[in-house]
């Protein structure tokens, strides 16, 4: 019998049609199974281990790709937080449904995912949708300044203040991507640690991972006078 959950069973269909008994994730690509080299979506409900894994795979699924994971639901005339990859920018259904009007590019060079990618940039704008490129890249010596996390979670802070959606995206919606929420998410949550931030956004999108370098960032950052003047400026916001 399956242990797996109603709720997250009903966002992929199982075929079962490969007799692999478990379901075992690649390093890299969370949906591929390393013993059979199928798709997790070929196996049966009882070769998935647990939610979890489950979740971790859609993520990297041609749907779970073209949808972003929600940080923050829409509450109280606030707007919501999505989290995910370049190709949540080409979803206009979802950008509509879910009012998006801000967006945070985190990643430098995605122009080399060709002209879909930059034709759904030019009519989100067009749509009226503010843009923030920060063209970060995702290495250990890239520098991102305390300025640029700042002016990262302002402009986030902006768009759900005016009741619009935000979404952050870097390439993938792994590294850079989370760089900017949970420096975020450390400016409008006062008195939460860095490690608990962080949790609370791999809590729902479970690929969430800043590199060594970022994670270093984030901690110093925490810590700082930049951040605690950030804090007060979002309340009297």
């Amino acid at each position: 019998m399956s242990g797996l959950s109603e709720a997250v069973l009903s966002q992929i269909h199982l075929s079962g049609e490969v007799d692999c008994p478990h379901f075992k994730p690649h390093m890299l690509k969370a949906n591929l199974c390393v013993e059979c080299s199928k798709l997790i979506s070929k196996h049966s409900p009882a070769a998935i281990p647990d939610d979890d894994c489950l979740l971790r795979a859609i993520e990297f699924s041609q749907k779970g790709e073209k949808v972003p994971s929600c940080i923050f639901p829409r509450q109280d005339g606030r707007g919501g937080l999505y989290h995910g990859g370049f190709k949540a920018v080409m979803n206009t259904e979802f950008l509509q449904k879910e009012n998006i009007t801000h967006i945070v590019n985190t990643a430098k060079g995605l122009e080399m995912f060709g002209p879909k990618y930059l034709s759904a940039v030019e009519r989100a704008k067009s749509s009226g949708v503010s843009i923030l490129n920060l063209d970060w890249e995702d290495t250990e010596q890239y520098k991102v300044s305390y300025d640029d996390l700042g002016r990262s979670s302002q402009f986030i802070h902006t768009g759900r203040l005016g009741g619009g959606s935000v979404l952050v995206h870097c390439a993938q919606g792994k590294s850079r991507s989370s760089l900017a929420v949970i420096s975020y998410l450390l400016a409008i949550e006062r008195g939460t640690s860095f490690e608990e931030c962080a949790r609370m956004v791999k809590e729902q999108r479970k690929m969430a991972e800043p590199n060594p370098a970022f994670t270093r960032l984030l901690v110093g950052y925490s810590r700082s006078d930049t951040l605690k003047q950030l804090q007060q400026e979002l309340i009297d916001a």
